[in-house]
């Protein structure tokens, strides 16, 4: 049945080059956020994969046993308990509102998120194995919807509040239902067909992401007219939003990528002492969270040491550190092993939201859920480091798609905006929660399907390698 579909003349040249073409499309619709449609774009990203499954199934099986199984699997668990997350559960006697519903959604916009985060994965995958459309091309169009809609909210931004208004307003607010909102906390996203009120982060994450194609321009040899000019403009509207907004500080952020730039330039990656010390690197990372965990926990001798001098107690107990460990405590309890909703402060401090996207992750779905979080950030690590050293993709796309990935894990890990909306801090009104719904999830997750690569198919570039060489 599978061979007869696959043969067919009009789906083989027709059907398939059409829905590729609508993967493009869907995703420039996706990063442009049109209508607001989120339930609406993942089915028709379940849809698509459905068509072109038959095209790809072949590859896909074969991909699976060589290694893509492990980026499903730890998906699935992080999906699921998302999903049925207790934060997004009802407690009449606790929660603002008593009715509130399984993770405040329907069960149609449940399924949704779930297999359409995973559609996704694999809609990425597809374009990532089809010579139908060029590469270069794919990543633009993501860079450019979101850049479209950036410029729209910079604008209504600027048409209601005025240039610099963070400076000029001062300590003045709006009032909203008998509450005092900060004017210097407030910008304007267009949602869907409407202009929303939002704290400014979210403008300036967007244009942190819409800023680092700037950095592409640094192998303008390797691009072709008119991309240059492209990615000037994709680049300047992030920086106006950054200018506007006068948030200079956040462009610490684009530190990563700027580096990932300058490897890819001068070839870093390839120097002989490098993979040792991003080794010396992440193992010294994986120490002070493992001493921050025990800290959390209240181990004595931890705690004692790191109050013995200023360094580390300035470093493990700060403003953003005693957040993480009031949910570290409570995760590493049995109750709670699967998130909890109930404990809103730890020690007379707000805990959730943290502003962390895993600490997040960990107290609406527990050490279950955010294990399986940690293990998808993992495996796509090692997706990237197989992309960087085998794929064919010329230097600019690598960077591009990387990127992406690298600004927007960065800015999360400090400054995860949970509550989007300015003038409501209802607990359960309509924000971007949780990160599974967003736009920028689903957009994550398609390019690390695009960037995966089987063992071995890098085992076959590198005999075309050797052969070369020997001739």
């Amino acid at each position: 049945m599978i061979e007869k579909i696959v043969n067919n003349a009009t789906y083989k040249y027709k059907v398939v080059p059409i829905a590729i073409f609508l993967v493009i499309e869907l995703m420039f619709l996706l990063a442009f956020n049109l209508g607001n449609l989120g339930s609406a774009y993942r089915l028709f990203a379940i849809l698509l994969v459905i068509v072109l499954l038959p095209a790809f199934l072949k590859t896909l099986n074969e991909d699976l046993t060589n290694g893509f199984i492990f980026i499903f699997l730890p998906l699935v668990i992080f999906l699921i308990s998302m999903a049925f997350s207790p934060v997004f559960g009802s407690h009449p006697s606790e929660l603002f509102s008593p009715s509130i519903s399984l993770l405040n959604r329907d069960l149609f916009t449940i399924l949704m998120t779930s297999v359409g985060g995973i559609a996704f994965l694999l809609l990425g995958y597809f374009i990532s194995r089809t010579k139908l459309i060029s590469k270069t091309n794919f990543i633009f169009f993501i860079y450019t919807g979101i850049a479209l809609l950036l410029f729209v909210s910079l604008a209504a931004t600027l048409m209601n509040y005025g240039f610099f208004h963070r400076i000029i307003y001062g300590e003045r607010v709006n009032y909203f239902e008998g509450s005092a909102y900060p004017v210097v906390l407030q910008a304007n996203l267009l949602q869907g067909f409407n202009i929303e009120t939002v704290n400014y982060n979210v403008l300036v994450t967007m244009g942190l992401l819409v800023i680092v194609p700037l950095f592409a321009l640094l192998f303008l040899k390797e691009l072709k007219k008119p991309y240059p000019l492209i990615l000037i403009a994709i680049g300047s509207i992030g920086l106006l939003t950054v200018i506007f907004l006068t948030d200079f500080r956040s462009l610490i952020y684009l530190i990563p990528a700027l580096l990932l730039a300058l490897m890819f330039k001068f070839k870093v990656h390839k120097m002989k002492h490098f993979k040792a010390t991003i080794l010396v690197a992440v193992a010294l990372g994986v120490f002070l969270i493992f001493v921050g965990i025990l800290a959390a926990l209240e181990v004595g001798f931890v705690e004692t040491v790191l109050n013995s001098n200023a360094l580390t107690r300035r470093i493990f107990y700060n403003g953003y550190t005693i957040k993480y460990m009031g949910i570290i405590k409570e995760a590493f309890d049995p109750n709670f092993l699967f998130g909890n909703p109930y404990n809103y402060s730890y020690e007379n401090i707000l805990i959730f939201p943290s502003g962390n996207i895993i600490l997040d992750t960990m107290k609406e779905t527990g050490i279950v859920g955010v294990i399986a979080f940690l293990a998808v950030i993992v495996i796509a690590i090692k997706f990237s480091v197989d992309y960087i050293n085998h794929s064919s993709d010329n230097v600019v796309t690598k960077y591009m798609v990387l990127a992406f990935l690298v600004t927007l894990f960065t800015r999360y890990m400090l400054k995860y905006q949970f509550n989007q909306l300015s003038f409501d801090q209802s607990y359960w009104q309509r924000n971007y929660f949780p990160f599974v719904e967003s736009k920028e999830f689903a957009i994550s997750l398609f390019l690390i399907g695009y960037m995966y690569i089987a063992k071995t198919r890098r085992e076959v570039n590198i005999k075309k390698g050797e052969e070369m060489i020997n001739e």
